[in-house]
């Protein structure tokens, strides 16, 4: 099974309870004037960064062990650049 967190990272260090970094994903396409898909940048992200070097070189560190969670993507579209960030405003509060 494909996992769903960024950088395919492993539960302990993925676990929210635990992470200082949280990956919310937005699909949001709702003011494209020109073609579409920016909607599947997200998943595209998220996909990609399963093959990203976890180690960094120039810091001699792995930073992905400061925890690093993927919250579920939004589900639900928006029509308007609003209603996305005042959603997106409930979803981050508190975090």
């Amino acid at each position: 099974m494909i996992s769903n967190n960024f950088g395919d990272i492993e539960k302990e260090f993925s676990n929210f309870e635990k992470s200082r970094v949280v990956i919310l994903p937005v699909p949001y396409e709702a003011t494209t004037t020109y073609g579409k898909g920016t909607k599947k940048g997200p998943r595209a992200i998220i996909d990609a960064s399963r093959n990203m070097e976890l180690y960094d070189e120039e810091t001699d560190c792995e930073p992905y062990k400061v925890g690093i969670h993927t919250l579920k993507a939004f589900k639900k579209g928006f029509d308007s650049p609003q209603k996305m960030i005042k959603a997106l405003a409930n979803k981050t509060q508190g975090l």
